[in-house]
């Protein structure tokens, strides 16, 4: 599921990039790239399923990271060479909290929704304060000029607080089930959905910062 998330971003992500006109919009934003990327996705099984039997789990999991190629080919141009640093910067950070997660919970189903929806918050965070970015989303609004209105800004964004918010509460949902939900498969799923949708939001803002 990560990876072919990947490839539904890189389709929102050409709509990001250029202006796409209507009707041809639709084929770019949600919901309608999550119908196209299950349709590539399982029109891609049965064709590996039949040409490679050995080997067709591999290929298939790895497959739309090719397909996410000629995208990433066709908007390198538009890459800002300035925000190679802060994207960087995101990617150490984000790994280093990963490693010493790891080393404190030992399980991926722990260790990954915080790490990622840390890194939803964190590339948040660099875009709004550092980029003069806007946040789109409403209750990360909310939070945002809250932070601003009766907290303080960092040069002048709240975003510091969205941040916050993700990575602890996240934390307490964690900690939660691993203590007293541990053996339960919808506690498992919630983990893994919250791993899923801060991975996409995300690499959707990386990318927002390198081409953007």
């Amino acid at each position: 599921a990560f990876l072919w998330s990947i490839l539904g971003l890189s389709i929102r992500f050409i709509e990001d990039v250029y202006s796409i006109e209507m009707p041809l919009r639709l084929l770019f934003i949600t919901p309608f790239i999550y119908v196209e990327t299950y349709v590539v996705a399982v029109i891609s099984y049965f064709i590996v399923k039949n040409v490679q039997v050995n080997s067709n789990r591999r290929i298939w999991y790895y497959l739309p990271l090719f397909l996410s190629l000629p995208v990433y080919a066709f908007i390198i141009t538009e890459v800002k060479a300035f925000r190679i640093i802060p994207a960087f910067a995101i990617l150490v950070a984000i790994f280093s909290l990963f490693y010493l997660l790891s080393k404190f919970y030992k399980e991926l189903k722990y260790t990954l929704p915080i790490t990622f929806q840390t890194f939803d918050g964190l590339t948040t965070f660099v875009a709004v304060t550092f980029l003069n970015f806007y946040e789109e989303q409403l209750l990360a609004t909310k939070i945002i000029s809250f932070a601003e209105n009766h907290l303080f800004g960092i040069y002048g964004s709240g975003a510091w607080l969205f941040l916050l918010l993700k990575f602890f509460i996240s934390l307490a949902i964690v900690e939660y089930i691993k203590r007293y939900n541990n053996a339960e498969k919808e506690a498992h799923l919630v983990l893994w959905f919250m791993a899923f949708l801060g991975f996409v939001t995300g690499f959707r803002n990386l990318l927002n910062i390198l081409f953007v």
